[in-house]
């Protein structure tokens, strides 16, 4: 029963890390529960002298028995295991096989064994007892829900017994599981408009601005504030002692202000020798080293 969407399904059971995600390769699923996969076991997996590690032969194992039950239709966790070393080799191309010692309906045993693959020598034999949850869901249709818990008790000399449970307690306080409660909590995965944030203040760091107002906000940030254009006329008749006040609304007298000349009185201005010399607010003052003898317009920029 080698079929490529199944064997693709099964690689879920397989880490992310590279060196078994990279070196696996799942042959066949002979029958559900027998499965045959290969792994070509990196330097980076073996031990001090070289050899494969303890750890990593634990690994094939419970990577095998997630084949294994996968292949059964079954959602499962393995709730304890042994292992078995027969032989030390190096790093090397291994063959490991699974079966079905027990399959029931709530638990089952499945036994993976390796070998070298070019000698076919023992390497190492685990035994795993799985617990299964129930018949594996499409996976699209289970996306965003949350796990099942379960409440495990045991007595003495008698088997384990399973209870689903409704809710679960964490620090003495109860959270609800699969009932009616639960359509008043936010799914696992969603998203909110902006219109949705109405309180406090989201700070720079979690992409906010950590202000409530444009001009704290801009402190915060160190952006630039506004640029503010502006246009006034020093008239003839308002010079006095070589000096004239013009008003402009928004000078402060901290405000960074740019002052120039508009083209056509730029001659004017500089032969006249006119420059901006005090601001305050609402104002700013020009002063002279002769009186022009025709009116000046003069552009601002507030920053």
């Amino acid at each position: 029963m080698t079929d490529a969407a199944m064997l693709e399904k099964l690689r879920c059971n397989i880490p992310s890390l590279s060196e078994f995600q990279d070196n696996i390769e799942i042959f066949e699923v002979e029958k559900p529960g027998f499965v045959r996969f290969g792994m070509d076991i990196p330097e980076s997996l073996g031990n001090y002298r070289g050899g494969i590690h303890g750890g990593t032969g634990y690994f094939i194992g419970e990577i095998g028995c997630g084949f294994a039950t996968y292949s059964l239709g079954m959602a499962n966790v393995c709730t304890s295991a042994s292992i078995n070393f027969i032989s030390a080799v190096p790093c090397c191309k291994v063959e490991t096989t699974t079966e079905v010692v027990h399959a029931g309906r709530s638990t089952a045993v499945i036994r993976v064994t390796t070998h070298e693959a070019a000698t076919g020598k023992l390497l190492f034999q685990s035994t795993h007892n799985m617990f299964l949850f129930g018949p594996l869901e499409d996976e699209e249709e289970k996306d965003g829900e949350e796990p099942i818990f379960i409440s495990v008790t045991a007595e003495d000399g008698e088997e384990l017994t399973l209870e689903f449970v409704s809710v679960f307690e964490v620090d003495g306080q109860e959270y609800p599981v699969r009932d009616a409660e639960r359509e008043n909590y936010a799914a696992k995965t969603h998203s909110h408009s902006a219109g949705d944030i109405n309180k406090d203040t989201l700070p720079i760091a979690r992409g906010g601005t950590g202000s409530s107002s444009a001009s704290a906000a801009r402190s915060a940030l160190g952006a630039q504030a506004t640029v503010v254009k502006k246009t006034g006329s020093l008239t003839v008749a308002g010079w006095s002692s070589k000096t004239q006040t013009l008003s402009v609304t928004g000078v402060t007298s901290s405000s960074c202000v740019i002052v120039a000349p508009a083209p056509d009185s730029l001659e004017a201005y500089a032969a006249a020798g006119v420059r901006c010399t005090a601001q305050a607010s609402g104002q700013l003052t020009f002063t002279c080293q002769s009186v022009p003898t025709a009116a000046l317009t003069v552009n601002v920029v507030i920053l």
